[in-house]
């Protein structure tokens, strides 16, 4: 008995392994494939850990990046060349100023040239003259009409001039008979005619104060110039307006030159500085008068002839004006 029930179980164990190799011969495996299957999940296992060393030494790679980081700092290397740029910025300064330096030097240089040239004599000039001490005692520096402090030659003096009347004005602001007559006298000639006193006038009140007024009278008078500069207000009755101008001082005049226009003399027209009326003082009854000693005293100094040219005259309530001037005017001492 025990030796069936022996039997029935090997047999039932045979049967058993039988059928695991049919299912696994069925799978496509065989002993072999199983043995490569266990031998390719060892390699697995030894790929990943080979795997995970790999990891490990990528990141030992990551600290060679970290080298590369330090080659970034190379790049900041290529900042200093920026840094040679402003080297180079620091040498165009120097350059600058040194061009700087040179023009100063070629300023001075020119200065020095033309010290050197005012000192040497002009060729234009050679054997001129600009002063009467520069030539004989008995001769004149003598130049062209209106050079008066040009170059001129050295000329004789004339000895005789003849007796007409041309008057010249001299370069001492004084009136010749002519041209002979002033050079015999060792003057040269500023213009031709007789030397001009000039005068200049504005006046404006509109009935309220400040009152407007300004002016100035100069004399020529036998070389020397006379200045009046304190003009004053307007005097006007039924046919004249009067002007009167006196020494600038704090006491009242002894010198006062009064000018009296007479209407009857204006021209039939508006008086305006584009078409002034022209008054002839001297050849009517316009006049004016170099009284010395104030205006009700003393004696008459001269007169004044010419043209006077009048810009402004309005005489109206609340509104008075009235401007002229001339550069044209003769001086004639009395007595």
């Amino acid at each position: 008995m025990k030796k069936i029930i022996f039997l029935v179980a090997f047999m039932l164990v045979f049967v058993s392994c039988s059928e695991t190799k049919r299912i696994v011969a069925s799978d496509g495996y065989s002993e072999n494939d199983m043995d490569t299957v266990n031998d390719m999940d060892t390699v697995d296992e030894e790929d990943t850990v080979d795997e995970e060393d790999d990891v490990d030494t990528g990141d030992s790679g990551d600290s060679g990046n970290t080298g590369d980081s330090g080659d970034t700092g190379n790049t900041g290397d290529t900042g200093n060349t920026g840094n040679d740029e402003d080297g180079v910025d620091d040498v165009d300064l120097v350059d600058t100023d040194i061009s700087v330096d040179d023009e100063i030097q070629d300023e001075t240089a020119d200065e020095i040239v033309d010290e050197a040239q005012d000192e040497m004599p002009d060729i234009d000039t050679v054997g001129m003259c600009q002063e009467h001490d520069e030539c004989g005692e008995l001769e004149l520096c003598q130049k062209d009409t209106g050079e008066c402090n040009g170059w001129g030659f050295c000329e004789e003096k004339p000895g005789g001039c003849p007796e007409n009347y041309a008057p010249v004005c001299g370069c001492d602001d004084k009136t010749y008979t002519n041209e002979c007559n002033a050079h015999g006298a060792g003057v040269n000639v500023k213009y031709e005619g007789e030397c001009k006193s000039t005068v200049t006038y504005s006046y404006a009140d509109t009935g309220m104060p400040p009152i407007y007024l300004e002016g100035e009278l100069v004399i020529s008078e036998g070389g020397s110039k006379k200045t009046f500069e304190a003009p004053q207000p307007v005097k006007r009755t039924k046919s004249t307006i009067e002007v009167s101008f006196q020494e600038k001082e704090l006491e009242p005049s002894n010198n006062t030159v009064v000018f009296t226009f007479w209407l009857s003399e204006f021209p039939n027209q508006v008086c305006t500085k584009a078409d002034p009326c022209e008054i002839p003082f001297g050849k009517g009854n316009s006049k004016a008068e170099w009284r010395v000693g104030g205006e009700d005293g003393g004696y008459l100094n001269g007169e004044l002839t010419g043209i006077i040219y009048v810009t402004e005259n309005t005489d109206e309530v609340m509104n008075d004006s009235f401007e002229f001037y001339s550069e044209e005017l003769v001086f004639h001492p009395f007595g």
